[in-house]
C-alpha cells in the first residue's frame, strides 16, 4: 500500500505521508515539548535520480486522540471509541524548494498539546494532482476521493472508470458504513499477469483548518483543504484472478466505516505492490 502510519522515535507520536510516494522521503524526526506546545522538525529528501522542481505544495497537519479510545494509531483498525479525536490543526503549509537528487529541506512547525496524555498523529500531504473525486452516482455524502498506486511494471497504467458508494448497515457501534466499489481499466500497453497483488485502503480524515461550511474559501471536501488522517483500514486485499490486458478491467470492493461528524474519506487502490 502507500505509507503506513509509522512511529517516530518519540513515544505517542506517529506519522503518515500522502502523495509523492516514491519521490520524497521523510527523515530525521525531532519533536520537543515546550510548555503546552511541541516543536516539530523533520527533513524531506528527494529520493529520485532527477531534480524535483520547486513549487510542490505540502501541508503538515496534526491530530490528537484519546489514547483510551485510539490506543495504537499504527494498527489498521477503527478506533475503539468513534469520538476519540481531541482536536486537529494544520501546523505548517508551504512549497518545496528545488531539490537535487538526495538533497533535503528541513521543515519546522509548532503543534498544540491538546491534552497531556494524548496520542499524536502527523499527516504530511503533497498536493500532487493524483487524488481525484471518486466518480460515484449518486454523489456520496461525505465525498470520497481515490488515489491509484500504479504497478512497478513499466507500461502498466490503470485509471478508475466506474465506482459506487452505498450506505449499508454498520457492524461497528458508533460508526456509519459504506460499501465502496471501484472498477479500474488498464490504459497502459502491457498485460498485468494473473496473481498480481491488489488492495484497497481507506483513510478517514478530519478537517485540520475548520473549513466545513459551504461559505468557506476552500471546499471542505477537497484534499486541497488541510486534513488530518485519524485512522486507516484495509477493506480489501487480494490478487488478480485473471490477467488484465490493455483495455481490460477489474473491480475491487469493500466496506469502510465512518466516525460521527464531518470527515473526508480517502480511498487508495494499490496495484502490483
Amino acid at each position: 500500500m502507500d505509507y503506513p502510519r509509522c512511529g517516530t522515535p518519540y513515544p505517542k507520536w506517529w506519522w503518515n505521508k500522502n502523495g509523492l510516494l516514491e519521490k520524497v522521503g521523510i527523515r530525521n524526526w525531532d519533536i520537543q515539548q515546550v510548555g503546552r506546545t511541541f516543536q516539530v522538525r523533520f527533513d524531506a529528501v528527494n529520493l529520485t535520480d532527477a531534480v524535483l522542481d520547486s513549487g510542490q505544495v505540502y501541508t503538515l497537519s496534526h491530530a490528537a486522540v484519546d489514547p483510551s479510545g485510539h490506543r495504537d494509531p499504527s494498527s489498521l483498525t477503527v478506533p475503539a471509541d468513534p469520538r476519540a479525536l481531541l482536536g486537529a490543526e494544520a501546523i505548517v503549509q508551504g512549497r518545496l524548494p528545488r531539490l537535487a537528487p538526495g538533497q533535503s529541506v528541513t521543515i519546522r512547525a509548532e503543534a498544540q498539546a491538546f491534552r497531556e496524555d494524548a496520542n499524536h498523529l502527523l499527516t504530511i500531504s503533497f498536493l500532487d494532482g493524483q487524488q481525484v473525486r471518486l466518480p460515484a452516482e449518486p454523489e456520496p455524502s461525505p465525498w470520497f476521493w481515490v488515489r491509484v498506486l500504479q504497478p512497478d511494471t513499466r507500461g502498466a497504467v490503470f485509471r478508475t472508470v466506474t465506482s459506487s458508494v452505498e450506505a449499508v448497515d454498520s457492524r461497528i457501534p458508533g460508526y456509519e458504513a459504506r460499501h465502496v466499489r471501484a472498477t479500474l481499466q488498464n490504459v497502459g500497453s502491457v498485460t498485468l499477469r494473473e496473481g498480481t497483488p491488489v488492495a484497497m485502503g481507506h483513510s478517514s480524515a478530519a478537517s485540520a483548518a475548520g473549513l466545513w461550511s459551504p461559505e468557506d474559501d476552500k471546499d471542505p471536501n477537497d484534499p486541497g483543504n488541510p486534513y488530518a488522517v485519524i485512522f486507516r483500514t484495509i477493506p480489501y486485499q487480494g490478487v488478480l484472478e485473471r490477467a488484465v490486458a490493455p483495455g481490460g478491467t477489474f473491480t475491487v470492493e469493500g466496506t469502510v466505516y465512518l466516525p460521527p461528524g464531518p470527515c473526508m474519506q480517502l480511498i487508495t487502490v494499490s496495484v502490483g505492490r
